[in-house]
């Protein structure tokens, strides 16, 4: 259900920022990057108001990174993902679809490596 959210029992009581990603697998490798993260039990589900605010009030910034689904053409984790950022203001994390990769842990199995990931992030919040 929306109250059982994948990663939070392990997030910092504060940090700089706070992902909400697609899955538990990209929650665990945002974790080993050393970026905290959450994902719902659903990618389309809408985070509860007040597990925004709480984020809010923990992390100085709140973002989302869902996949890029590019081969479907109604590519549900960027139309979630976009619905969740503009109701509650948040930025968007995405991969490029010339990255060919729909999620993060996509990309570390092809590319071997998180740096490009870290750059990324930076670069889109």
């Amino acid at each position: 259900n929306s109250k059982q959210i994948q990663g939070y029992d392990q997030l910092p009581k504060q940090a700089d920022l706070c992902i909400i990603a697609s899955s538990l697998k990209d929650v665990m490798c945002l974790f080993e990057m050393g970026i905290p993260a959450i994902a719902m039990q659903s990618e389309m589900q809408l985070p509860l108001r007040t597990t925004i605010d709480t984020l809010r009030q923990r992390f100085k910034q709140v973002a989302v990174f869902y996949d890029n689904d590019f081969t479907n053409p109604n590519n549900p984790g960027q139309r979630m993902a976009q619905k969740i950022c503009k109701e509650y203001s948040l930025r968007n994390i995405y991969l490029p679809e010339d990255y060919g990769v729909k999620d993060l842990s996509d990309y570390i199995a092809q590319f071997k490596r998180t740096e490009g990931l870290k750059t990324l992030i930076d670069i889109q919040l």
